[in-house]
């Protein structure tokens, strides 16, 4: 259940660091803002949507947990958590590329030397492997 806030934690250090390196960039920060609040809605609705499928039964022992993690909802391949984890796949995807490709364009303004520029590049393109 922890897995969204987590990956989404993950994802808001990413952003807040890219903020910080390029905050005078009215753009580049308006879609910082628009990563974190989508990013933060998806996994927080995925959080929820496990909770909901997954969650316990009943009372709070662990018999209640059990019974909760084996309703067909939460494991069957076409339950809602199913759906959820594949949904959350490809965000995490399409927001890791989101992340490596915004701070692409405003390096190249930077008013550093090309070699400079080339190890800022190296950077950034290291994250993709």
């Amino acid at each position: 259940m922890a897995l969204g806030p987590v990956l989404w934690l993950l994802k808001l250090s990413l952003f807040c660091t890219i903020l910080k390196a390029f905050g005078p960039v009215k753009w580049l920060k308006n879609c910082v803002y628009v990563g974190i609040i989508s990013t933060g809605m998806f996994y927080a609705a995925y959080t929820i949507v496990f909770a909901v499928s997954c969650g316990p039964e009943g009372s709070g022992d662990l018999e209640s947990y059990i019974n909760g993690l084996t309703r067909k909802q939460c494991y069957s391949p076409k339950g809602a958590n199913a759906v959820a984890s594949i949904m959350m796949g490809a965000v995490n995807f399409l927001s890791d590329v989101y992340l490596l490709i915004l701070p692409l364009p405003v390096v190249k303004t930077l008013k550093i030397s090309k070699r400079q520029k080339f190890g800022v590049y190296f950077i950034i393109g290291s994250g993709g492997l």
